[in-house]
């Protein structure tokens, strides 16, 4: 099961979320854990739900600065924000 990247709310605005509090997430391309800072800014997110017992049941695949992350969900939630970022076209 999967939710939007980006929702877009009445055609008019498109939602990302900004980082509140530092979080760990891994970074897809370097195959590493990395510390994010407060005030980036996730421009696509991707809510994915775990396969094997062994993984988290749900976890964030995001993207910021031309980057891959992910991080499980209940780390995300609360360190991120709703923030508008753009005029959606339409």
């Amino acid at each position: 099961m999967s939710l939007s990247r980006t929702i877009v709310l009445w055609g008019l605005l498109a939602v990302a979320r900004e980082i509140i509090k530092p979080i760990s997430a891994w970074d897809q391309q370097t195959r590493s854990q990395v510390a994010l800072s407060a005030g980036i800014v996730v421009s696509g997110y991707l809510i994915v739900r775990g396969v094997n017992p062994a993984d988290e049941p749900y976890r964030v695949e995001f993207q910021s600065s031309g980057r891959s992350y992910c991080c499980a969900l209940h780390s995300f939630l609360p360190r991120t924000r709703a923030v508008i970022t753009v005029a959606a076209q339409g």
